[in-house]
């Protein structure tokens, strides 16, 4: 049998390491705090970001702290095992001496996880709680949410040589949302009956984009025209928001409200033709579209939510105080249509009206049989085009060969007769010659 060998003293040593570059990060951490009085507006925001990748890591002392309690653990097992009779071993001595995690029903969650709030920006709270009460979980991150991805294919001419449109799929985005600090809460009550969800966030913000062109659908091969771009940004110091819904997906009422200082927007976003998907994993389309710039003091605004028979029925208000600008959101789609606008000089109030019946699957598959219908029109459309066109660049093609064949079977036949021609020019020469006697 090979012997198990732990150096619990290098586990300790590299528990000692990790303590003194923690330690050192937090002072370093400490001594950039004291530079915030001492710059201006541009460089307090630089010191912000390079602040937030320097902290007191509580993940670098959760390692070491492992470290030890492991290295511990071997040392005492080790004892326990050397201290008994190798022909009386008895395997029950190791229960007392290696530690278990309660065993918690299912129907029961109790947890505690405090860490430092603005050292590393990780807090997880969980409330014992008793069916139908789910867990909530109150949380502070930041993080760096960069995302991007696409591809790119072009290509209008199958193996064959004929025109395709399936070979055409474009389509990019990147994202990058973050915040300085926030906490974030979300419940269920009653068997999901009431969802409560709500949080605080501060320097919260980002840009993203996105663009996309395309027929077919690259994944399914479904025809599935569509075009997408955007390139929008938002930011504020302060956020606050929350929503509540009592009820289910098919008769219930729900309320939100967002509330924002110092807060801004610009930017633009166009979606024709194939939008994505919904959470059912259902095809949307139609034509969205949103566009502005408004910059304001306080920026909020309140909906109400009426659901009757799976259709969504949201009233919504806002208002700026102020600001300026001006902003606009509106969209029909095969799951809903909504509308929104506000212009603000100084003050500004806008209203939206939304009608969405996702949930009603009457109403949903009577428009996806028509979507349905419209595309495999316009599929059938364009394959009678694009066959059209086939066989007139066929017919062309065979025409130039035909042609082709038939100068070369004209320069052939003339050769053949020039040759023969010379050959009989060249008996009857032969001949006159020995008639000569020459």
């Amino acid at each position: 049998m090979a012997d198990l060998r732990v150096d619990t003293n290098k586990m300790t040593d590299y528990a000692d390491r990790i303590d003194v570059a923690n330690q050192r990060i937090a002072t370093l951490d400490r001594q950039l705090n004291s530079l915030y009085f001492s710059f201006g507006l541009l460089d307090v925001f630089r010191i912000i970001q390079a602040d937030m990748l320097l902290s007191y890591s509580s993940t670098l002392q959760q390692c070491s702290s492992y470290l030890r309690e492991t290295a511990a653990t071997f040392e005492t097992i080790e004892r326990t095992l050397a201290a008994q009779d190798p022909l009386n071993f008895d395997p029950s001595v190791l229960l007392n001496t290696v530690s278990f995690n309660p065993v918690v029903p299912d129907w029961m969650h109790i947890g505690l996880t405090p860490q430092e709030l603005f050292g590393n920006p990780l807090i997880m709270l969980g409330c014992a709680t008793l069916s139908p009460l789910t867990t909530m979980i109150i949380r502070n991150f930041v993080t760096d949410n960069f995302e991007h991805d696409g591809h790119f294919n072009f290509n209008i001419l199958d193996e064959n040589g004929h025109l395709t449109l399936e070979g055409i799929d474009i389509w990019g985005m990147f994202s990058n949302k973050d915040s300085l600090w926030s906490i974030e809460g979300e419940g269920d009550f009653w068997d999901d009956l009431l969802h409560l969800h709500g949080g605080i966030g501060a320097m919260t913000g980002g840009v993203w984009g996105e663009g996309r062109y395309q027929f077919y659908n690259s994944e399914t091969g479904e025809f599935q025209p569509g075009a997408a771009v955007n390139l929008e940004g938002e930011a504020a110091v302060l956020h606050i928001f929350g929503d509540g819904r009592l009820g289910d997906d098919q008769f219930g009422e729900g309320a939100s409200i967002d509330l924002n200082g110092a807060y801004a927007y610009a930017g633009g976003d166009f979606r024709g033709g194939y939008i994505g998907e919904d959470a059912y994993g259902t095809d949307i389309y139609g034509v969205t579209a949103r566009g502005g710039a408004i910059a304001s003091v306080f920026h909020g605004g309140a909906t109400y939510t009426l659901t009757i028979g799976g259709v969504d029925i949201t009233f919504g208000a806002g208002y700026d105080y102020l600001g300026a600008g001006g902003d606009f959101d509106y969209g029909i789609t095969n799951r809903g249509v909504n509308g929104t606008g506000e212009i603000a000089w100084g003050g500004g109030i806008s209203v939206s009206l939304g009608i969405d019946w996702t949930d009603n699957r009457d109403i949903c598959n009577f428009i996806d049989e028509g979507v349905d219908w419209a595309l495999d029109q316009g599929e059938t459309f364009y394959n009678n085009v694009t066959d059209g066109w086939n066989t007139v660049v066929d017919f062309g093609q065979s025409a130039v060969e035909t042609g082709v064949d038939m100068w070369n079977t004209g320069v052939d036949t003339a050769r053949d007769w020039w040759d023969s021609g010379m050959d009989t020019l060249q008996e009857a020469g032969e001949n006159v010659l020995d008639f000569l006697h020459i």
